[in-house]
């Protein structure tokens, strides 16, 4: 499955990934606010290893992507939609992109795009995800992305030694404004 945008190319990982994703999970912004990180380098390879596996189950229930700078095809982060329950439509996502690319509109640019691929190609309802409150910015990308706040789970998370209260934020499919926005979907 490939699906591109204005910028960028969403694509499944490969093996060749694993250098260059290692190398970027390794700025202590990227996972500061992540229940995974710092990685080793034999975290970051079986990571990537199971998201190849999983590219070839069936049915498919996780969509884990690299990012690429469609211009350079260059990584620049990463996406993933993991459907969470198959009868009542539902799944979650996440993201990151690499610190020198922030503030760029890329991390809402992917999140619209994943969030139409699960709605017109997985028959999605309900897409969720969850942000620290300590990331203003991370919520609002999802913001951004037509995601609505649902409500905070305290004490969500344990990391690094502390508590982390999440904030919840959810889009449903007939609530999704950006329906028309331009993607292009391979699936290979």
């Amino acid at each position: 499955m490939e699906i591109t945008t204005r910028r960028m190319r969403i694509r499944g990982y490969q093996t060749q990934d694993i250098p260059t994703i290692h190398q970027l999970v390794e700025e202590p912004e990227i996972y500061r606010h992540q229940i995974w990180g710092p990685n080793s380098l034999a975290a970051t390879t079986q990571f990537v290893e199971l998201c190849i596996t999983n590219q070839r189950a069936s049915p498919r229930t996780h969509f884990e992507n690299v990012v690429e700078d469609l211009a350079t095809g260059e990584v620049i982060g990463a996406i993933g939609i993991r459907i969470q329950d198959q009868k009542a439509r539902k799944a979650d996502i996440g993201y990151w992109i690499c610190k020198d690319r922030w503030g760029e509109g890329l991390a809402t640019e992917a999140t619209r795009a994943v969030l139409k691929f699960g709605f017109t190609q997985l028959n999605l309802n309900r897409v969720w995800a969850t942000a620290s409150t300590k990331n203003p910015a991370s919520i609002r990308v999802l913001e951004k992305a037509g995601m609505l706040k649902e409500g905070m789970l305290r004490s969500d998370l344990f990391i690094r030694g502390e508590y982390r209260d999440s904030q919840l934020l959810a889009v449903l499919k007939n609530e999704f404004p950006f329906m028309d926005e331009p993607i292009k979907v391979i699936s290979k």
